[in-house]
């Protein structure tokens, strides 16, 4: 059962979804590569590969491939590559995220549904036509709407349920700095080593990438779809700051209510 689910069942790359979506997923990649000593980021900011180390995930791959570059760089890379775009489409599987269809089919649901509410509402009180079958499909209409609105979102009830859970990280877990990065990003409070020099590339990155968004180069208002299967990749969170996530993957994937 979906609702039987919870964070610590989750991937770090899949809670990062969820928090902050693909750009959270690119954040946690090189901190499980960086806390693994398969690759390093250098007091300049450069992230390079270790020689002997190996990738565990594709996100990872994908950065030990951006070897040698700066880590907003590899991060801003890693994001939009289909790697990490790749990742909802777990998360959906397992119940935690409408697929964008689903989504498109609530918001087209909604308009018709509010017009037979206030079009009953008329009949009702202004009319006074067919008085009794005029409540009755007044408060239908008006109970469908209140159902599609807590759809609207991008997470399902169990997805908030977990994007709570996220935030809090039990002590002594195996993966427990990948999942704090998840929880908070890089530019958060964790105890992966970054430079100043790191610190301020991945800032920059964040940044140059919402003012991209807030030019209408990439995305909505916070999930973008996701490649190969047209998924939701959740969240906006540009990985700055502690607050884990953006205005897309409650924080990370979106506020609706419901399932």
């Amino acid at each position: 059962m979906t609702s039987a689910v919870r964070a610590g069942q989750l991937h770090p790359e899949e809670v990062a979804c969820l928090v902050g979506g693909p750009w959270r997923v690119a954040e946690v990649a090189v901190a499980a590569l960086a806390v693994t000593g398969s690759a390093r980021i250098s007091r300049d900011g450069v992230v390079s590969a270790v020689l002997g180390g190996g990738a565990r995930t594709g996100p990872q791959a994908a950065v030990l491939a951006r070897s040698g570059q700066a880590l907003g760089d590899v991060v801003a890379g890693v994001a939009g590559g289909p790697e990490a775009r790749s990742v909802p489409a777990e998360l959906v599987r397992r119940g935690l995220v409408r697929t964008p269809g689903r989504r498109r089919a609530v918001s087209l649901a909604r308009p018709p549904a509010l017009l037979v509410a206030v079009l009953a509402a008329v009949c009702a009180f202004v009319l006074e036509v067919l008085v009794p079958v005029a409540l009755v499909v007044l408060v239908a209409g008006v109970v469908l709407n209140v159902v599609l609105l807590l759809q609207r979102g991008p997470l399902t009830r169990a997805g908030r349920r977990v994007l709570r859970q996220a935030r809090a990280v039990p002590p002594g877990v195996p993966d427990g700095q990948e999942r704090v990065v998840a929880a908070r990003g890089l530019l958060g409070r964790h105890s992966v080593p970054l430079s100043a020099d790191a610190r301020r590339s991945l800032a920059g990155a964040a940044r140059r990438r919402g003012g991209k968004r807030s030019a209408g180069a990439s995305g909505g208002a916070g999930c973008g779809s996701g490649h190969g299967g047209g998924f939701s990749s959740c969240g906006s969170a540009s990985g700055s700051g502690d607050s884990g996530g953006g205005s897309g993957c409650g924080g990370g994937c979106g506020g609706g209510g419901g399932d």
